[in-house]
C-alpha cells in the first residue's frame, strides 16, 4: 500500500503528500519516469524538506535542509548569542574519576514552567527531533533528556535547551553526505540505566 509499480518496468515509487521516493533496476525504466514527470512537473530535488543533491563527478549524495534551522529560530524568536560560539549540544560535566558508582546529577529543585514555557519547549522538541532524524544525529542525546521532562519542564531543562537552540544556531545547515564503499557498517550505541533523576533506560545509537 502506498507503493506504485509499473506493469512492465522495474520502477516503483512512493509519494507523501508532495514528496517522491523511486527505485528501480533498469536506467531506462528510471529516465522513461523522468521524461514523463517532466513533461507535467518542473524538475524538483527535495524531498520529505531535505535538498538532495547528487555530484555526478565525486559520486555521492548530499542531504540537506538550508533553511530549516533559520526559520526554527525565527519561529521562536531565537538569536545567536554573540561570542564564544556553542559547539557541544549539551554542556560539559567534568568526569570524576576514582568513583566506585556512577554519580547522578542533583535533583532539580528549580521552578516549574508555566503552560505556556510548556508548550513551547514541547514544540521545539518537536521541531529538532525532525531535524535529528534526517540530518543531525548528535541532537539525540540532548533532546532525549530534555524530552524525558518535557511534561514538567523546569527552569533547568529551559537552561538546557537554551544551550541546545545556541547549538543549532551555531551550526545551522550540516549536510549528510553518502559516498561509494566497500559498504562497511560501523554503529555507534551507548546506553544507560538509571542515569537520569526520574528515568530508567535510556539509548541513543547512529549508523
Amino acid at each position: 500500500r502506498g507503493i506504485y509499480r509499473h506493469q512492465l518496468s522495474s520502477v516503483q515509487f512512493t509519494i507523501t503528500v508532495d514528496d517522491f521516493g523511486v527505485a528501480y533496476d533498469n536506467p531506462e525504466d528510471v529516465k522513461h519516469l523522468i521524461d514523463t514527470l517532466q513533461r507535467h512537473y518542473e524538475s524538483v530535488t527535495k524531498y520529505l524538506g531535505m535538498t538532495i543533491s547528487h555530484n555526478v563527478l565525486a559520486r555521492s549524495i548530499s542531504l540537506s535542509m538550508p533553511d530549516y534551522i533559520s526559520r526554527a529560530l525565527a519561529r521562536f524568536n531565537v538569536s545567536r548569542n554573540s561570542g564564544k560560539p556553542t559547539d557541544s549540544p549539551m554542556a560539559f560535566t567534568p568526569v570524576v574519576y576514582g568513583e566506585e558508582s556512577q554519580l547522578l546529577e542533583p535533583d532539580d529543585c528549580s521552578a516549574l514552567l508555566s503552560p505556556s514555557e510548556k508548550k513551547r519547549i514541547q514544540e521545539i522538541i518537536g521541531v529538532l527531533l525532525w531535524f535529528a532524524r534526517c540530518l543531525d544525529c548528535t541532537l539525540y542525546a540532548p533532546l532525549s533528556k530534555i524530552g524525558s521532562h518535557q511534561s514538567k519542564p523546569t527552569i533547568r531543562i529551559k537552561a538546557m535547551l537554551d544551550h541546545l537552540l545556541q547549538y543549532v544556531a551555531c551550526h545551522p545547515s550540516p549536510s549528510l553526505v553518502f559516498n561509494p564503499s566497500d559498504v562497511l557498517l560501523q554503529a555507534h550505541t551507548g546506553a544507560s540505566y538509571l542515569s537520569e533523576p526520574h528515568a530508567r533506560s535510556r539509548v541513543a545509537a547512529h549508523i
